[in-house]
This record gives C-alpha cells, structure tokens and sequence, in this order.
C-alpha cells in the first residue's frame, strides 16, 4: 500500500500515464509475424540459457559468457554502482 500510495508524487502522474510510459508497440507491425516469433523465441532462448547457467559445471562457452556476466552484474550492486 505504502509504494501504491507514492506513485503519484515520486513519478508526477496517474500510473500509465506520463514520462515513464512511452508509445505502445505491436511488435508485428514492426517485424511481421514471422520476425516477432523468431525474436521471442530467441529473446526467451537467451533468458533461459542466462537463468539456468550453473556455475559448478559451465558447459558451453556461451554459459561462461553468461556467469561472466552475472558475477559483474553483482560485483557492481554490491559495489554500488558500475567503475
């Protein structure tokens, strides 16, 4: 209730509304059918293979960029920001 009732006067307007929403997209107006299935399910292939990675046993290169990328992506939270 509390980050509901804040809505209003962190971001200056009602909720959809304003700055932090832009133009909607329909994304085969932009890429077709066929262009907005493959990039979902390229999109949803890289979400996957980025949460399931185990960094006890890194089988693929691209499961290595990954860890790469989450242990930065933490050392930089915890850091407080990017260096």
């Amino acid at each position: 209730m509390l980050v509901a009732g804040l809505w209003i006067p962190v971001y200056g307007s009602q909720v959809g509304e304003g700055w932090l929403y832009g133009a909607g997209v329909f994304l085969p107006d932009k890429l077709g059918w066929s262009g907005t299935l493959i990039f979902t399910l390229v999109f949803l292939t890289i979400v996957y293979a980025f949460v399931t990675c185990n960094k006890n046993k890194p089988e693929s290169i691209l499961c290595m960029v990954f860890l790469r990328i989450k242990s930065y992506i933490a050392h930089s939270i915890l850091k407080g920001g990017s260096s």
